[in-house]
C-alpha cells in the first residue's frame, strides 16, 4: 500500500494541483479506477445472462413494499407525468449524471485532496463489488418493465432510452441489475464525501444531488424504492468498515484537545 493510502495526514504540504507529481498520481489512480470499472461492467454483463427470476423477484419487491406501506412508485410517476419537461429532465439526469458526477468527484479528490482519495477508493470499490454480487444473486426487472403495475418506461416514451428500444440484454448492458441501486448508493457517497472534506459553505448544495437522484430513478421507472434502501444499507456497511480513516474521524483526531497527561508541566508540583 502506498503512502497516499495512509489514514493520517501527510507529512509536509500536499503538492499543488498543478504539480507534475499530483497529475501523475491522478493519472495512475484514474487508470486503476477505469480498469476496475471495466471489471464491474463485464461482471454485470455476465450477471445479465442469468435473469430467470427477474420478473418473479419484481413481484416480490412490489408486494414487500406495499406490506411495508412504502408509497407506490406508480403513484409518484403518475404525478410527475403531468409535467412533461420535468420528466424529460429526470430521464436526462438518469442518463448522463451518474458517471459524470463520478468523474468529477474523483478528479476533485485526486487533484485537490489526494490524501483522502485512498479512503474514498476503498469505500466505493467495496460497495460496488457488493452491488455486483447483488446483481448475480437477485436479478430484478425494473419497474419500467411492469406496465401491469401501472408503470411507464418514460425514457422510451420521450426518446431518452439508455438501453435501446428492447428489453433484451445486449452487449455489456444488463437491464435486470436493478437491485441494489448503484445510482442511489454512489450519489449519497459523493454527497457525504464533499460535505466531509470541502470547507466552503456552498458544499451543502451537494446534498440535493442524492435526493434528486433517488427521485429520478424512481420516477423514471428504473428502480424501486427498495433498490435504493438496500443500496444505502450497503453504503452504511462500507462507511462503517472504513470509518477509522474517514475524513470526519481524521479531522476529529487532528482537532482533539491534547491529553493533559502528555504535558510535562502537568506533572510539576504545585
Amino acid at each position: 500500500m502506498t503512502s497516499d493510502d495512509d489514514a493520517g495526514a501527510p507529512v509536509g504540504p500536499m503538492p499543488s494541483p498543478r504539480s507534475w507529481a499530483t497529475w501523475r498520481h491522478a493519472l495512475r489512480h484514474g487508470l486503476i479506477l477505469a480498469a476496475l470499472w471495466m471489471v464491474y461492467t463485464l461482471g454485470r454483463a455476465v450477471a445479465g445472462r442469468h435473469i430467470g427470476r427477474a420478473f418473479a423477484n419484481s413481484d416480490d419487491v412490489w408486494h414487500v413494499e406495499r406490506w411495508l406501506r412504502i408509497p407506490s412508485e406508480a403513484s409518484l410517476q403518475r404525478w410527475a407525468l403531468q409535467w412533461e419537461p420535468g420528466i424529460r429532465a429526470a430521464d436526462l439526469y438518469y442518463k448522463y449524471v451518474h458517471l459524470t458526477d463520478f468523474v468529477i468527484i474523483c478528479a476533485w479528490l485526486l487533484l485537490w485532496h489526494p490524501e483522502r482519495f485512498g479512503w474514498f477508493r476503498r469505500v466505493i470499490v467495496l460497495i460496488t463489488g457488493l452491488e455486483l454480487v447483488g446483481h448475480f444473486v437477485y436479478p430484478l426487472a425494473p419497474p419500467r418493465m411492469r406496465p401491469d403495475l401501472g408503470m411507464t418506461d418514460t425514457a422510451q416514451v420521450f426518446g431518452h432510452a439508455v438501453y435501446g428500444g428492447s428489453y433484451e440484454n445486449h452487449g455489456l448492458f444488463n437491464q435486470y441489475a436493478a437491485m441494489p441501486s448503484m445510482h442511489v448508493g454512489w450519489s449519497f457517497l459523493f454527497a457525504i464525501t464533499v460535505v466531509a472534506i470541502a470547507r466552503s459553505r456552498w458544499r451543502w448544495i451537494i446534498v440535493a444531488h442524492p435526493l434528486l437522484m433517488t427521485y429520478t430513478v424512481v420516477v423514471t421507472g428504473n428502480h424501486y424504492w427498495l433498490d435504493g434502501i438496500i443500496g444505502l444499507i450497503i453504503l452504511a456497511l462500507g462507511l462503517g468498515l472504513f470509518r477509522g480513516d474517514s475524513p470526519w474521524r481524521v479531522r476529529s483526531r487532528r482537532h482533539a484537545p491534547d491529553d493533559p497527561s502528555d504535558d510535562p508541566s502537568s506533572s510539576r508540583p504545585t
